[in-house]
């Protein structure tokens, strides 16, 4: 979420040596996994039956990777039909999905399901008047990364335009970035505690339930949570996104109040 999120996702897919099919501008890279970026607009119930008038159906995008493996990206999924996007709820969290007239396709290990918004999926704000609520039933299935404005990018971007590096620099320059930040991540990562996860979550839901109705913390959350540590994750960065739309004083009353430590 953020005004840089697309980019980052494209960017994310394209270092990482796999194919980006981008349906906007027809680019294309690598050899690996299918990148699709949808409008969401052009999601849910047509992205799963595109059936003729003879009846028959046309593989779409989100049927494809949905069978063969990918990465599909809802661009602007706060600019959408929130009717349609729940269409997409059981093909988000289901090992299995109909699709076109009725075809049953087995959902692929390497299906993966990326949304961008410049909200927190809760209606306008800061400027977004056009912006629609995204489901409850749908956020529950995301996580919530915050995509802020990189000072460091935007001091190289300066540099790349007045001449002063070039873009392969830029581009080498953050992956040194990013590969450090991942080894640091991976030797201090925490030693995952299932029962402590699910205690803390517990008490994160009894706190969320009272104090803010518009939030969820669903056993999906107990789920994200763990996933989220195994890969480096803290535990309260994890919680933390969980809760879109809260403040950054509502997000740490709400970790004190459930007895989670800031920056743990």
């Amino acid at each position: 979420m953020g005004p840089n999120s697309t980019l980052f996702i494209d960017h994310t897919k394209r270092h990482a040596g796999e194919t980006v099919i981008d349906r906007g501008d027809s680019v294309s890279h690598g050899g690996g996994i299918d990148f699709d970026r949808l409008q969401p607009t052009g999601i849910g119930v047509k992205q799963r039956r595109d059936t003729n008038a003879n009846g028959t159906d046309h593989r779409t995008p989100l049927w494809e990777a949905y069978e063969g493996g990918g990465v599909v990206l809802l661009d602007e999924v706060d600019n959408g039909n929130p009717n349609l996007l729940a269409a997409l709820n059981s093909a988000l969290s289901n090992g299995h999905c109909v699709f076109g007239s009725g075809t049953v396709v087995e959902r692929h290990p390497d299906f993966r399901v990326v949304a961008t918004a410049n909200t927190a999926g809760l209606g306008p704000e800061n400027g977004f008047i056009g912006r629609n609520g995204v489901d409850l039933a749908t956020r529950d299935r995301f996580v919530t990364v915050q995509v802020p404005i990189d000072d460091m990018l935007e001091d190289a971007l300066a540099e790349v335009h007045i001449g002063a590096a070039t873009i392969a620099e830029l581009h080498m320059m953050f992956q040194m970035a990013a590969k450090a930040n991942l080894e640091r991540r991976s030797v201090g990562k925490e030693q995952p505690n299932p029962k402590a996860i699910v205690k803390t979550v517990r008490k994160l839901r009894a706190v969320v339930d009272v104090r803010f109705r518009g939030s969820v913390v669903s056993p999906r959350t107990t789920i994200q949570a763990a996933t989220m540590v195994a890969a480096g994750f803290t535990l309260a960065e994890a919680l933390v996104a969980k809760l879109p739309g809260l403040t950054t004083d509502e997000v740490e009353s709400v970790l004190r109040s459930a007895g989670i430590e800031i920056g743990s």
